[in-house]
């Protein structure tokens, strides 16, 4: 999230931004918010794998938004994901 109304939230860490997104919508088949996951990633990403979903992204959780790529926060891919055109491309692609 990084903003709230009119409000500029891209200076504040990751875990500040998540906590306000947290009551903005709720979960669907397609965006489900996930709490902080620290050392279990693989477990995650079975899920993600099982579950059907494009993949995940892994943040540091002090970074501040940053424009571009980045070395705060990386994308995982399922290689596996049902809708091939999304899944095209490196499985770990670094941001």
């Amino acid at each position: 999230m990084l903003l709230s109304g009119k409000l500029d939230l891209r200076q504040l860490e990751l875990t500040e931004r998540k906590a306000r997104l947290r009551d903005t919508f709720d979960n669907t088949r397609w965006l489900v918010y996930v709490t902080d996951v620290e050392c279990i990633g693989e477990l995650v990403f079975e899920q993600v794998k099982i579950h059907d979903f494009e993949g995940m992204v892994a943040k540091r959780k002090s970074s501040t938004y940053t424009r571009g790529r980045s070395l705060n926060w990386i994308k995982i891919k399922n290689t596996d994901y049902s809708r091939p055109a999304a899944s095209k491309g490196p499985e770990i692609c670094a941001r």
